[in-house]
């Protein structure tokens, strides 16, 4: 039983780096490549890169709002475990 613990925890601590790794890989790409060239993405970054250019709202606070109704329906669908 210990050792399944001590799997978990690894597990856990590995799935938590390979999202950050993931974050900051997607900030890099945004910063560094979409932003300074004028290119819009897809999805919910496209979106919310274009309400700013329209409105002049800070792209960060516009993809976390945009995002909060999918985080909402994941959680509806799949549950607790999303």
């Amino acid at each position: 039983m210990r050792g399944q613990a001590k799997s978990s925890k690894l597990n856990f601590v590995k799935n938590v780096f390979l999202i950050a790794c993931g974050v900051v890989s997607a900030c890099f790409g945004l910063k560094s490549f979409l932003l300074p060239s004028g290119f819009i993405d897809g999805g919910v970054t496209g979106i919310s890169l274009l309400i700013s250019n329209i409105t002049g709202l800070k792209l960060s606070y516009l993809i976390i709002i945009i995002n909060i109704p999918f985080v909402i329906l994941g959680y509806k669908q799949i549950g607790k475990m999303f």
